[in-house]
């Protein structure tokens, strides 16, 4: 029996992957099974797996925002830190998210801050900027119900030693309409929250002149949507669009999005997600979207 013995170039190629890895941000996956602290109402410490932590008992669950991953130094240790952000719910309507900011240290991943961003508020988005945690959300304004938050704001948060600290000053910017989808499209990734929709063919959406408009699988597509009495409502209009026939697999894709989107009673967002919520008979369902 002979036995290969690694090269010098093969070493020397895993040591500086290795030390490469070391001196970087920690990646979202690692992330997705990382060690959290300070989250109210769950133990002293959570262990994710695959993204996700739960008590069944209790009826508590954890769960990472999979599309939100912000890096850069906060702390002024090298490596760059990771911030991600953390939803837990009670098994009740309320939903709270904090910020998780992880570092690399010795080679493992430490959960050095964590911190409450607030009761069913939505993210928008978030960037590490001049070692500040920026954020832009939908949270409740002085007149919206908890259910039903309209206010657009930026805040932002400083780590000091093991304490992220959010800074005074934050204030809303404006409130929530369909012009915050912009221009850029979204596409599709979920059906429902657990109905995952196929990478292909790509259904997409955009907000324009007062319509919503994009590809629905196979045909382009347009239907004018209407902002509601309360902030985030809305109702879409006929759809129009051009007629090519596509192979049956597109078609149902096409056929379900568009019964889907028609029926389209409120937009929102939540963890980084575009979120559209539907109602078809007596079910209601969230389409959600990642940013193109």
């Amino acid at each position: 029996m002979k036995y290969l013995l690694p090269t010098t170039a093969s070493v020397l190629t895993s040591l500086l992957l290795c030390s490469s890895a070391q001196q970087s941000a920690p990646t979202l996956e690692e992330l997705r099974s990382a060690t959290y602290t300070g989250l109210k109402g769950t133990p002293r410490s959570v262990t994710l797996a695959q993204g996700k932590w739960e008590d069944t008992t209790n009826k508590v669950a954890v769960t990472i925002a999979n599309n939100i991953r912000a890096t850069g130094d906060l702390d002024g240790i090298p490596p760059d830190d990771a911030v991600v952000i953390l939803s837990v719910n009670q098994g009740g309507s309320g939903v709270v998210s904090y910020l998780a900011v992880v570092a690399r240290r010795d080679g493992k991943m430490v959960n050095i801050a964590t911190a409450p961003i607030g009761d069913r508020v939505q993210i928008r988005g978030m960037r590490v900027e001049n070692k500040r945690i920026m954020t832009e959300v939908v949270q409740a304004g002085s007149d919206d119900a908890m259910c039903c938050p309209g206010e657009l704001a930026s805040r932002a948060w400083e780590l000091t030693g093991s304490t992220l600290d959010e800074l005074p000053g934050s204030a809303p910017t404006s409130r929530l309409s369909l012009a915050v989808l912009g221009h850029d499209p979204w596409v599709l990734r979920s059906w429902d929250f657990s109905d995952p929709a196929p990478a292909s063919p790509e259904v997409t959406l955009q907000w324009r002149d007062g319509r919503l408009s994009g590809k629905s699988g196979c045909n382009s597509y347009s239907a004018p949507a209407t902002p509601g009495a309360q902030a985030g409502d809305v109702k879409v209009g006929a759809m129009a669009g051009s007629r090519m026939m596509c192979a049956d697999a597109a078609m149902k894709v096409e056929r379900r999005f568009t019964d889907q989107l028609q029926k389209v009673t409120r937009y929102g967002f939540m963890l980084g997600q575009l979120a559209l919520t539907y109602r078809v008979n007596d079910r209601v369902g969230v389409m959600l979207f990642d940013k193109k």
